[in-house]
């Protein structure tokens, strides 16, 4: 039995064909905004953003690069308006979930923080466990810290996230030995570069400064820090009393920023 098929038009309407067009030109400048970044190269991944963002403004890739980029200068406050933007895009992304809650904790919104996390954790259960682990230990709550921890872990047993909190929570609890057996598992994984800032941290944890920023400095020279967690999560307060964070922050914005002017990018 033959059916009836309709005739298709050779074009699309004009308007249809351009609304198109900007969406796939904007993937391929949110695509190359993202290779800049993870480059360092920062003026020209904010610029391939925005241009992203020019062509299709419902792109949440994008959002997702330029709050990193405003968080990085220190416009905290553009960085939060622009992430909220991409969580309105996106409310399933667990990576928005996660970092729109350590955006509130970070900034005072504490409460908020909380109760987004309560509201989305079925959504994001892994990501967002690690992040409020953080946020117990931030505040010394280790048995919280602990549960969450945990929590995470049965999703995601041998994940670097978890080891690296395994081995912060140990050292925390004068666990020296322990702590530094998470370091080398963390070693083991083949996870690249990305490892060795982690390893710092629980450095940082058994009160290792030396090693901390040794570590730190390494990860940067090889393109592998995250300068945001570094410069704003709270687990690193004591740290940044040290003449050795200034310099580090100093020294990775002007790496960031070449052409900047080094005064107007001092750490928050």
């Amino acid at each position: 039995m033959s059916k009836t098929r309709l005739p298709l038009p050779r074009r699309l309407p004009r308007e249809i064909n351009s609304k198109a067009r900007n969406r796939s030109l904007a993937r391929i400048h949110a695509a190359l905004s993202l290779a800049l970044y993870d480059q360092d190269e920062m003026l020209k991944s904010e610029a391939e953003a925005r241009e992203a963002i020019r062509l299709d403004p419902s792109l949440p890739r994008a959002y997702d690069i330029l709050w990193q980029i405003e968080a990085l200068k220190g416009n905290l406050t553009e960085a939060a308006r622009i992430i909220e933007i991409e969580y309105r895009l996106d409310p399933l992304n667990p990576g928005s979930i996660q970092n729109l809650g350590m955006m509130y904790f970070i900034r005072g919104r504490e409460a908020e923080a909380y109760e987004h996390w309560m509201r989305t954790i079925g959504k994001a259960p892994f990501e967002t466990n690690v992040a409020m682990t953080q946020c117990y230990l931030s505040k010394g709550n280790l048995a919280e810290a602990w549960k969450s921890l945990r929590l995470a872990e049965e999703l995601r047993p041998g994940e670097v996230l978890v080891l690296f909190l395994r081995g912060y929570l140990e050292a925390l609890e004068g666990n020296r030995d322990q702590a530094l057996a998470y370091a080398k598992s963390i070693r083991r994984l083949e996870v690249g570069e990305d490892s060795i800032q982690f390893i710092g941290y629980i450095h940082y944890a058994l009160g290792d400064l030396d090693s901390f920023f040794r570590y730190l400095e390494n990860a940067m020279e090889k393109h592998a820090l995250d300068a945001i967690n570094l410069i704003y999560n709270p687990l690193f307060e004591n740290a940044r009393t040290d003449p050795r964070y200034g310099r580090l922050i100093t020294n990775l914005r002007a790496r960031l920023w070449p052409m900047k002017d080094s005064a107007s990018q001092s750490a928050p």
